[in-house]
C-alpha cells in the first residue's frame, strides 16, 4: 500500500514539475518575442491570485496558534513552507508586471501635465513599498517557520534539550506579527495593484475585502494538502475530526467574506456617486456579469449551501469540490478587477452568446416616459415615482450603456442629443432630467 502511495505521489510531482517548465518556457518565449507578447492581464491575475493564497498558509497556522486549536496541527510544517515556496515567483512576478504590464495598468502614468497627481501616484515609491512590503513580509515569515521547525531540525543531545512548551510561547507571541504583515502587505497590494487602477474610484473596506478573501481561498485550498499526504502516506494524520474542523472554518469565513462584501457594496449603491457606481454597475449588468455571479455563487451560494449538511464536512472529495468553487470565485474577483483596465469592452468570442442583450424597452429604460395614472392618489404617486428615479436611472443605465466608448445608447436616441462632457473625466451616468450618456 506504501508503495503504492509513493509511487501516485511521485508521478504527481513529476506531472508538476512538467507542467511548471512548459509555463515559464511559454512565459520567456512571450516575452523575448514580440509577435507573441503575454496576456499580462491574466497573468497579473493569477499573480495576485497565486501570491494571495500562498501567503495565507503561514497566516493560515499564526490564526490557528492564537486560539490554541489542536486539530490544526497537521497543516503547520506543509502550510507555512508553501508561503516561503512561492517568495521567487512572488518577487519575480512583481518586477515583471511593473516592467512589461505598467503602461496598460496604470492611467496616471500618461496624465496630463495640467493634472495635479497624489506624489502617492509615483512609479518608483510605488515600487519601493510594494517590494519592501513583500520583503517585509516573506522575512517574517521565514524567521516564524524557522522557528516553529526548529525542534524538528534538532539532533542528538540538542533535541531532547528543546523545551517544547517554549517554542509555542514564541510561537503564539510572534503570531500577530505575522497577521500584522500580512495585512499591511495586501492592503498595499490591493491599493497599488487593483483600487487604483480605475481613475477617482476609491473604497474603504476593499483592502479589508482583498486580503481576507486570500485568507478565505487559501483556507479552503488546506485541503489540497490532505489530498496530497492521502496519496503518499494515506494521510494518517488527517481523519475525520481535522476534516470536519476545517469545514466549519471555511462555514465561518464563508460568512465573514460576504459581510465585508456587502459592507463595500451597500455604501457606494446608497452613496450613488457616479465613479463609484460605474465600475460596479459594469461588473453587475454589463458584458462581465456572467463572471460577477459565478464569483457570488462560488464564494458564497455554493460553500454557504453545501454546509448545511453536515456529510459534506465528513467528505474529503465533497471538501475538495468546495474548496474548487471557492478558490474560482476568489480568482474571478481578481479577475473582474484587473480585466476591465485592459479590455473595458472584452467579450470573449467562445461564450459570445452570454452577452447577446435584447433590444431594450425604451419605456422601462427611460422613467422620463412614464406618466403616472390619473387617480385619486396621483400626487403621492409621482412624488414616490421623482423620489425613486435617480435610483432607477443609476441602476439600469449602465447595464445598457455598455458601448459608450464608441457610439451612444440606443435607448436615449430617442429622448435626448448625448451631452459631450469631458471635465472631471466625466463617466456614464444617468441625469435626473434627462437620458444622456456623458463623454460621447
Amino acid at each position: 500500500m506504501s508503495n503504492r502511495h509513493s509511487q501516485r505521489g511521485s508521478i504527481a510531482f513529476w506531472l508538476l514539475i512538467v507542467m511548471f517548465l512548459v509555463g515559464v518556457a511559454s512565459l520567456v518565449y512571450g516575452v523575448s518575442n514580440s509577435g507573441a507578447r503575454p496576456d499580462f492581464a491574466l497573468f497579473t491575475v493569477s499573480f495576485l491570485f497565486l501570491l494571495g493564497i500562498s501567503q495565507a498558509g503561514v497566516v493560515f497556522t499564526a490564526c490557528l496558534r492564537l486560539v490554541e486549536s489542536d486539530w490544526g496541527k497537521p497543516w503547520y510544517r506543509l502550510a507555512e513552507l508553501s508561503t516561503l515556496a512561492y517568495f521567487p515567483f512572488a518577487i519575480i512576478g512583481f518586477l515583471l508586471i511593473i516592467n512589461f504590464a505598467r503602461d496598460d495598468l496604470f492611467y496616471w502614468l500618461h496624465a496630463s501635465p495640467e493634472e495635479h497627481l497624489s506624489p502617492w501616484l509615483n512609479l518608483n515609491w510605488l515600487v519601493i513599498r510594494d517590494l519592501g512590503g513583500l520583503l517585509i513580509f516573506y522575512g517574517i515569515a521565514a524567521v516564524y517557520a524557522r522557528m516553529s521547525l526548529r525542534p524538528d531540525m534538532a539532533e542528538g543531545d540538542a533535541a531532547t534539550s528543546i523545551d517544547y512548551d517554549e517554542v509555542e510561547n514564541r510561537l503564539y507571541r510572534f503570531s500577530p506579527i505575522v497577521l500584522i504583515a500580512f495585512i499591511a502587505c495586501n492592503t498595499l497590494i490591493a491599493w497599488d495593484l487593483a483600487m487604483m487602477l480605475i481613475p477617482h474610484w476609491h473604497s474603504t473596506v476593499f483592502p479589508i475585502h482583498y486580503w481576507f478573501g486570500n485568507v478565505f481561498a487559501g483556507s479552503a485550498a488546506m485541503i489540497a494538502i490532505v489530498v496530497v499526504m492521502r496519496s503518499t502516506d494515506g494521510g494518517a494524520h488527517f481523519g475525520p475530526y481535522q476534516i470536519k474542523s476545517l469545514g466549519m472554518l471555511v462555514t465561518g469565513f464563508t460568512l465573514l467574506w460576504l459581510y465585508f462584501f456587502w459592507a463595500q457594496f451597500f455604501v457606494i449603491w446608497f452613496g450613488n456617486l457616479p465613479t463609484e457606481t460605474e465600475p460596479l454597475w459594469r461588473q453587475m449588468y454589463g458584458h462581465y456579469s456572467p463572471f460577477f455571479w459565478t464569483m457570488i455563487a462560488g464564494c458564497f451560494f455554493v460553500p454557504f449551501v453545501f454546509f448545511l449538511f453536515a456529510i459534506v464536512k465528513r467528505s474529503v472529495f465533497a471538501m475538495c469540490f468546495v474548496a474548487f468553487a471557492i478558490n474560482l470565485g476568489v480568482w474571478i474577483n481578481k479577475y473582474l478587477m484587473i480585466v476591465p483596465v485592459f479590455s473595458p469592452d472584452h467579450r470573449p468570442q467562445r461564450f459570445s452568446f452570454l452577452w447577446q442583450v435584447a433590444e431594450p424597452d425604451h419605456k422601462k429604460l427611460c422613467p422620463e416616459e412614464i406618466q403616472p395614472q390619473k387617480s385619486k392618489a396621483g400626487d403621492q404617486h409621482a412624488q414616490a415615482l421623482n423620489l425613486i428615479r435617480p435610483k432607477m436611472r443609476s441602476a439600469i443605465g449602465p447595464a445598457h450603456d455598455y458601448d459608450y466608448r464608441n457610439h451612444r445608447s440606443k435607448a436615449c436616441e430617442h429622448v435626448a442629443e448625448p451631452v459631450v462632457n469631458r471635465e472631471n473625466g466625466a463617466v456614464p451616468m444617468w441625469d435626473q432630467h434627462h437620458c444622456q450618456v456623458p463623454g460621447d
